[in-house]
């Protein structure tokens, strides 16, 4: 049910209260596209498109704590305060009695997209057609995906709440390199003036389409539970010498459905606590490592007979459908937790094994 509002919980500086609400000078997101495109015939039914499109957004949602606990100092106290522990971590935050919980809904995010896109087409002629389409591109945002983190239930954003540039960088879906090949392709008929071979070598066709993509950009985070500023969810700590390139361990992904990540790479968070034990941020930042890569290939095959009975163009088709034709595993993305027992195991697909289907159908 509702709860009644207003509402008026008692606090005191030792409660812990996780309201969340909406910033007043909340603003409607904004969104700006732009694009050029030049096309050219390289050939006869031949097509050549090469385009540039970009998009800008701002004001997009965001949620943050607005109880991140500061570091205390000889010239800079909090609350008389001039240490920082984990004991005294309550008595540091901007708002007593009030939790890392305490979160305000904004309209402070933003992203940039710009990608090449570029295309080569060929119209249906001599039996033949096809689409070439291939996309470089780039999508970077301050609090997307790869900024928050879901437990329970509830939203939290990941890391430093008071630093935008620390959770910016590529979102989580971006794909940097994708390519399909759509294609439609009529087999000669090597027996068409024979009339007995030629209902059975004449009428064939083959179409499909074929996707090669990069994976999404993954955020590695940890459970930082000696954070000295209260912040739990947060980014992962990289050790020393380690760069973004050899978080992801090279060979086939098969070879790493157990152990995707490096784990070598990873480290305990510093210490920063007058108490030697509470903890600063992880440095390693939003979507730092690539997830699997995918490719998949889904083909048909069919065979259309004329038939006279039905009129000059009647014909009944007999197809076969293949998806995922070659069974080519696609891999989900792995478990992205340092501090889970599977982190870096990849324990699903992302799409189905291969599937067949057959078909006759009557054109008339």
């Amino acid at each position: 049910p509702a709860p009644a509002f207003p509402s008026f919980p008692v606090y005191t500086p030792t409660t812990s209260l996780t309201p969340r609400f909406l910033a007043q000078d909340y603003q409607p997101s904004r969104t700006q596209q732009y694009s050029l495109n030049l096309q050219t015939q390289v050939a006869k039914d031949l097509l050549l498109e090469v385009g540039y499109v970009g998009a800008r957004a701002i004001r997009l949602l965001d949620m943050r704590s607005l109880n991140q606990a500061g570091l205390a100092s000889a010239s800079n106290p909090i609350r008389g305060i001039t240490t920082n522990t984990l004991a005294n971590l309550a008595q540091r935050v901007p708002y007593e009695g009030f939790g890392s919980g305490l979160q305000q809904v904004e309209s402070a995010g933003a992203s940039w997209f710009n990608a090449l896109e570029t295309t080569l087409s060929k119209r249906f002629s001599k039996g033949s057609q096809f689409i070439a389409a291939y996309t470089f591109s780039r999508l970077l945002d301050t609090d997307g995906g790869n900024a928050l983190e879901t437990s329970g239930g509830n939203v939290q954003t990941i890391g430093n709440q008071d630093s935008q540039s620390a959770r910016y960088g590529p979102a989580d879906f971006n794909r940097e390199h994708r390519l399909v090949l759509s294609y439609v392709y009529e087999i000669p008929n090597i027996f068409k003036n024979r009339a007995g071979l030629s209902q059975v070598t004449g009428g064939w066709m083959i179409a499909g389409v074929t996707t090669f993509q990069a994976g999404q950009r993954l955020t590695i985070t940890s459970t930082n539970t000696n954070n000295a500023f209260g912040i739990t969810a947060d980014h992962a700590q990289l050790a020393a010498g380690c760069t973004a390139s050899q978080i992801v361990k090279s060979g086939s992904v098969s070879s790493k459905v157990n152990a995707y990540f490096n784990a070598s790479c990873f480290a305990p968070y510093p210490i920063i606590g007058d108490d030697g034990k509470a903890t600063g941020f992880g440095n390693a930042g939003a979507g730092i490592a690539n997830g699997p890569a995918q490719k998949n290939f889904d083909i048909s095959l069919s065979k259309r007979t004329k038939l006279g009975l039905l009129g000059e163009g009647s014909n009944w088709e007999i197809r076969g459908e293949f998806f995922n034709a070659f069974n080519t595993p696609q891999f989900a993305n792995p478990d992205v937790n340092v501090s889970d027992p599977t982190f870096g195991k990849i324990s699903t697909t992302a799409v189905n094994p291969r599937v067949i289907q057959f078909a006759l159908k009557l054109n008339f």
